[in-house]
């Protein structure tokens, strides 16, 4: 991922000099490998032979208990049910914390979704990044720092990812994707994806960016009333609704900065509801599809 090269390199000289913080805050939008990075850089610190190759070696004990994700020192939480990260969560992370190393290095806790913690598991985990027991690493993985108390902030180290070299994203998602796709797919999908390349790479081997182009040319018909509800509903039928609301909302977006006058009443009115029905659909997974859509349009 070369987007994150320099992050990688600031995370290793850090370690190198002995100066990693307790806490690591990865932030940035879904898509640019902030998971991906911390388990790379989670088994280069597991790993025996790391300080001398400056990467795991991926073959002494240590790296292949991590690759079959059975290292005892390593700690993954996520959101349960893809809602959120409760205090019981934060509590077995505390108990593990106080624990002796089972491999004599670090112990490793990464927190994805960081912002969905509850109340109360955000509270206890303050207090752990207030005072952590010796050899504990932290790393907190987050689309949106705002959703994170300041206090949490305050006791991280954070780092950004972001896409600053166009040119070469563009260069690792052909690679990525074998050269199936044309330059201009490449860079039609980088744009859906907001530059998100694991996104990107994900959309272009599902075939979606092709779907996304005809919802965009569906809409912006629906905008002016040259399409109808009915057109827009079959349009979109047997589509996974959260790519549905994540492309409409986008077009939405663009349609409004481009666009002065003629049709904005029905994009907002389009637009609020996409944004009710992204929360209603978080909360309730299981929702009836077909009806939601109905609605929708």
């Amino acid at each position: 991922m070369i987007w994150c090269d320099a992050i990688f390199k600031q995370l290793l000289d850090a370690d190198l000099c002995d100066r990693l913080p307790h806490a690591l805050l990865f932030l940035g939008q879904a898509g640019l490998g902030k998971r991906e990075l911390a388990q790379q850089f989670s088994q280069y610190l597991l790993c025996g032979h790391s300080r001398q190759t400056k990467k795991a070696c991926g073959v002494c004990e240590d790296c292949r208990l991590f690759s079959a994700n059975t290292h005892g020192d390593y700690y993954p939480i996520a959101p349960e049910n893809q809602k959120t990260i409760g205090i019981d969560q934060i509590r077995e992370m505390k108990s593990h914390a106080y624990q002796t190393s089972q491999r004599g290095r670090k112990k490793i806790f990464v927190i994805v979704g960081a912002e969905k913690m509850t109340i109360a598991a955000s509270n206890a985990a303050l207090k752990i990044l207030e005072e952590p027991p010796l050899g504990c690493l932290f790393i907190l993985i987050s689309e949106s720092k705002h959703a994170l108390s300041s206090t949490i902030l305050s006791r991280c180290h954070a780092y950004h990812f972001f896409v600053n070299d166009t040119t070469q994203v563009e260069q690792w998602l052909s690679d990525a994707v074998h050269k199936q796709f044309s330059k201009k797919e490449i860079i039609c999908a980088l744009q859906w994806s907001q530059f998100s390349p694991l996104l990107a790479k994900k959309w272009l081997e599902e075939n979606k960016i092709n779907f996304f182009d005809g919802l965009q040319g569906v809409l912006n018909q629906y905008f002016y009333r040259k399409a109808s509800s009915y057109e827009l509903i079959k349009y979109c039928q047997g589509k996974a609704l959260a790519d549905i609301l994540f492309a409409a909302y986008l077009i939405c977006y663009h349609f409004l900065k481009t666009h002065a006058s003629d049709g904005r009443a029905i994009v907002y009115s389009l637009l609020s509801k996409i944004i009710g029905a992204q929360k209603l659909l978080e909360k309730h997974p299981t929702l009836n599809e077909t009806l939601l859509l109905e609605a929708l349009f």
